[in-house]
């Protein structure tokens, strides 16, 4: 500002001093110098002078965390955290075998696009003969926590831009589908998972579960 008012032909009479201009113009000399070039009466002391100084950043910063204290922000990330505990759980669970076996199966639940799973073992059928009761309660309670979010799968709400699509923040399915066609769930419109049967594809055996690395998650937009 002031170099375009130094440069300016019409306003040579009125340009101050560059270091005048520092006093009057930026914020920190405001806050160091003493205000010795303004009247008696306008000039703010030290403590004044520091609350003058801290007021804009203060108040930006007040302002980024009203935008943030959207309730949806903090649930996103809360569902999407479920997706690494899971795979967490999978791993310490079918520890040393690491059975978690990644599998790619193309599936369309709501609108979302998902294409990269594992497979989260049920610990009471692959631990059963070499466990005892206390090892495979403890083992099921973190299998249950997921297997917990095939209930809520159709119960996320939907995104607030793509009406017909669900938030993206879905963390494990059943790892086969009904042989009745009349008995799927309906949300499903693309779905490449096997029909469930009496042996490698009972639905007892485990679920499926999306990698949390390879799947992005729902990148939340609020719509005023």
């Amino acid at each position: 500002m002031w170099a375009n008012v130094c440069c300016s032909k019409y306003s040579h009479s009125r340009v101050t001093s560059f270091k005048t201009h520092l006093k009057h113009n930026n914020d920190f000399s405001k806050l160091i110098n003493a205000e010795d070039h303004l009247p008696s009466h306008m000039r703010f002391g030290r403590f004044l002078r520091t609350v003058r100084f801290l007021f804009m950043p203060i108040s930006l910063l007040a302002i980024i965390l009203n935008m943030d204290r959207n309730i949806s922000y903090h649930k996103v990330e809360e569902f999407c955290h479920v997706r690494n505990e899971c795979l967490s759980y999978c791993t310490n669970d079918n520890f040393p075998e690491l059975n978690c076996e990644f599998q790619d199966v193309n599936l369309e639940y709501n609108g979302n696009k998902y294409d990269k799973f594992y497979i989260y073992s049920n610990p009471k059928v692959t631990h059963a003969e070499h466990l005892s009761d206390y090892d495979i309660d403890s083992l099921e309670s973190n299998y249950d926590h997921c297997t917990k979010q095939l209930d809520l799968n159709p119960t996320y709400p939907f995104s607030e831009i793509e009406k017909d699509r669900q938030w993206r923040v879905h963390s494990c399915f059943e790892s086969c589908k009904d042989p009745d066609v009349s008995l799927r769930d309906p949300a499903f419109t693309v779905d490449e998972r096997p029909e469930c049967d009496d042996g490698e594809n009972k639905l007892e055996n485990g679920i499926l579960c999306l990698q949390p690395h390879n799947n992005e998650c729902e990148i939340y937009v609020h719509q005023n």
